[in-house]
């Protein structure tokens, strides 16, 4: 069995795990560091971040006020970490390898892009800087077991040609949460946290497509239009998005729903038989009082056409015929019952949930360490010296909108720093002490 030693070992090669190698690196260049790859390559689940696109950042952490878009529990962990290193680190940070960012003025929604559009872009120049600062890379690599003995850590992994044991100084785990396990966040790194004597927080899936059996959604699948949606759990308001909405053979999907969604799979978590209620307003940049007096100028247009000019002929069709109103009605002789339904159904229709997508579908986790058991200025596990955590792997997940790559690039550079900065410490305390001597 081949063997091998390192001063920081860093499992999992996605955002937050590439950022921890960068960190430690820049650190203090003379350590030696491998990051651990269970996957062909790094930064996978990067590479369909913003629909490929790449939303790396938000605009809104350059507030104080981080917490607002974050769930977790315990917020100081959160804050600490983003006033070390914020907003304006990442933002240098990235520009200074040569990625030029922009922010998506669609929305309003703060997020930041490169100018290239292009995730892929990102991993590439990411990987190059792993490669100038002399970080080594294992790639299709699984790590199978982790002991922490006599204050370091025997790793072992394996491929399909050997096995592996690795002596680490430092450990970092940066190995995601669960959505996505194609791209190698299968929780394994959980029953390592676990197996230290570590509590995990319930892991559920979230920013997930929700599950429903109306027909119109059913009947209109693959149709996307902008809506606000307003989600109600036992009838109780919980949240209002205007966003992009899809309607799907299965429920409904887009962004829209993907930002509503994580109150929702909390609440099927703790009872699965939860009454969810949707109510989407399929006009929300066109006034009810705006539809009023459009029928009015064109009343002597047929309904159908009059509505074609506000949203896809597909919709307007289904909903005429299921509200059972000819399409070639003239506006002006729409009964007063036929207008209230069909301007209900157009600016008020409701869909009943009955669950969500799980794992593979999910865009990120719910749940993981439990974070008021590793140190909030380092990240450094309360339980097992040396051990770091960051990333999904930790019970902290963001809104849609480049906040969790932001965790994930802020806490991986905090992870990294303090496992180096306090591995130089150490060694200088023991030079120091064998000179006096």
């Amino acid at each position: 069995m081949k063997e091998d030693n390192f001063d920081i070992v860093i499992v999992g090669g996605g955002a937050s795990g590439i950022m921890a190698g960068i960190s430690a690196k820049r650190t203090n260049p003379q350590r030696r560091v491998l990051i651990v790859e269970g996957s062909f390559a790094l930064g996978r689940k990067l590479l369909i971040s913003g629909a490929g696109r790449g939303n790396i950042l938000n605009k809104s952490l350059a507030d104080d006020d981080y917490t607002k878009y974050y769930h977790s529990n315990n917020t100081e962990v959160i804050k600490n970490v983003f006033n070390k290193y914020g907003y304006s680190q990442i933002r240098t940070f990235f520009e200074d390898l040569g990625i030029i960012l922009y922010e998506e003025e669609r929305n309003s929604k703060g997020k930041i892009f490169p100018v290239s559009e292009q995730a892929r872009n990102i991993v590439k120049i990411l990987e190059d800087e792993l490669y100038n600062l002399g970080v080594e890379i294992l790639l299709n690599c699984k790590c199978t077991k982790i002991l922490h003995e006599d204050n370091h850590f025997l790793i072992t992994i394996e491929n399909h040609k050997e096995i592996k044991n690795i002596y680490s100084h430092k450990l970092i785990l940066a190995t995601g949460g669960m959505s996505y396990p194609s791209t190698g966040s299968d929780g394994s790194g959980f029953n390592f946290l676990k197996s230290f004597g570590h509590n995990i927080v319930p892991l559920v899936p979230t920013a997930v497509p929700l599950l429903s059996k109306d027909n119109f959604v059913r009947e209109t699948s693959g149709i996307k239009i902008k809506a606000t949606v307003t989600s109600f759990i036992e009838n109780e308001f919980i949240n209002e998005v205007t966003n992009d909405l899809l309607f799907t053979s299965y429920g409904v999907s887009g962004t829209a729903i993907l930002e509503l969604s994580r109150d929702i799979v909390e609440e099927f978590y703790r009872n699965s038989s939860a009454k969810i209620t949707l109510r989407i307003n399929m006009l929300p940049d066109f006034s009810k009082e705006k539809l009023i007096e459009r029928f009015k100028k064109f009343k002597n247009k047929k309904t159908n056409i009059n509505l074609y000019g506000l949203l896809p002929i597909k919709i307007v069709d289904i909903i005429l015929k299921i509200l059972k109103i000819p399409k070639d009605v003239l506006s002006k002789d729409l009964s007063i019952e036929e207008r209230k339904v069909l301007f209900d159904f157009l600016y008020d229709k409701k869909i009943f949930i009955f669950g969500s997508k799980g794992w593979n579908e999910a865009e990120f986790s719910i749940g993981g360490l439990n974070v008021n058991e590793v140190e909030s200025q380092t990240l450094e596990s309360l339980i097992i010296p040396n051990l770091y955590v960051c990333g999904e792997a930790l019970n902290v997940d963001g809104d849609i909108g480049g906040f969790n790559l932001s965790w994930a690039w802020a806490s991986g550079y905090l992870a990294g720093q303090s496992a180096c900065s306090i591995l130089d410490k150490k060694i200088t305390k023991i030079k120091k002490f064998v000179a006096d001597q």
